[in-house]
């Protein structure tokens, strides 16, 4: 119950984040949360569970019991970490209005002689 929370939590975060950063739509983004989260819970059961079977042998397989849970949801709040670091990372803030140069506010299509248009058409 307290993971539904947390995800819940990741979730209006991720949203927050993106809409701070100029997003309007950010579902596949919140998906993305999911998904990870899901992802990188299994990966570290299937890892841990590697480890058990190596270090043990077959008979391992019987005691891991609840013990696959904390490596699973150490790998889970990793996966997270990466996943909030690479959109923080990628995901850049709109550029103000002052910042265009101002030579694009300069050039103005009404400004271009007609001839040169035509001529350029024409080619």
């Amino acid at each position: 119950m307290l993971e539904i929370g947390a995800i819940i939590y990741l979730c209006s975060r991720m949203r927050n984040l993106l809409h701070d950063r100029g997003w309007d739509k950010t579902g596949w983004m919140q998906a993305l949360v999911v998904i990870v989260y899901l992802f990188s819970l299994g990966f570290g059961a299937f890892v841990y569970a590697l480890v058990v079977a190596f270090r043990r042998g077959e008979a391992g397989f019987d005691s891991i019991g609840f013990m696959i849970y904390p490596p699973a949801l150490l790998s889970a709040v990793l996966g997270q970490i990466i996943l909030f670091a690479v959109v923080k990372s990628v995901v850049r803030k709109p550029e103000p209005a002052e910042a265009i140069p101002a030579f694009y506010e300069e050039l103005s299509p009404l400004e271009v002689e007609p001839e040169l248009m035509v001529r350029s058409l024409a080619h």
